[in-house]
């Protein structure tokens, strides 16, 4: 905020700018006439200035086998254990993907993955891959498994999930693979759903 373009402030104002999240992508820093890290900033409009909020690619990984003593999700050797904590750290960022390896993945909760608006999640990685197209949906299979007892995915707002097997998702009253309920602009590609049961 502001959107993109030109702005006109009397002079000698203060501008608050902040960087809004982008589907995928992290917010990285302030370029041009400001050179900040900081996601909100206060600009002292005493001329013309021209200043872009930069993105990058933010990446957090997950594998249900991790290892990892303290995962912080930044590489697969230090992947999360489960994609709820992958999501909400990417949604912490702003926006951000989560890339999961093969595996199947439950909960304990109503929900096995709850969606953060700016967060991308795909599956069917084996593990080691440091770019996304190489993966292998069919090879290596990354399946949410609600167990007939709760949802696979709680949607939000522009999102994305691609690449999982949903499967035994469960709910009264609405969606058991994917429950969209109030969200909009949530994209669903390359998912098989497998004997899901929802009823109202």
């Amino acid at each position: 905020e502001p959107p993109a373009g030109v702005h006109k402030y009397e002079r000698d104002t203060t501008a608050l700018l902040s960087a809004m999240g982008i589907s995928g992508l992290g917010f990285s820093h302030w370029s041009g006439d400001i050179s900040e890290s900081n996601r909100e900033i206060e600009v002292l409009m005493n001329e013309d200035k021209n200043i872009t909020a930069e993105y990058e690619q933010n990446i957090y990984y997950v594998d249900g086998n991790s290892p990892a003593v303290s995962p912080d999700g930044r590489s697969w050797a230090t992947a999360y254990r489960t994609l709820q904590e992958a999501v909400d750290r990417a949604a912490e960022d702003q926006g951000g993907e989560v890339w999961a390896a093969s595996g199947t993945y439950t909960s304990t909760s109503g929900s096995i993955l709850v969606m953060k608006p700016n967060v991308a999640v795909y599956g069917g990685f084996s593990g080691n891959e440091t770019e996304r197209d190489p993966r292998d949906r069919e090879a290596h299979p990354t399946t949410l498994d609600g167990e007939n007892t709760r949802i696979c995915v709680t949607g939000a707002s522009d999102s994305m999930i691609d690449g999982f097997v949903l499967t035994r998702g469960y709910q009264g009253g609405g969606g058991s693979g994917v429950d969209l309920h109030s969200c909009y602009d949530m994209v669903i590609g390359n998912c098989t759903f497998i004997n899901n049961i929802g009823y109202s």
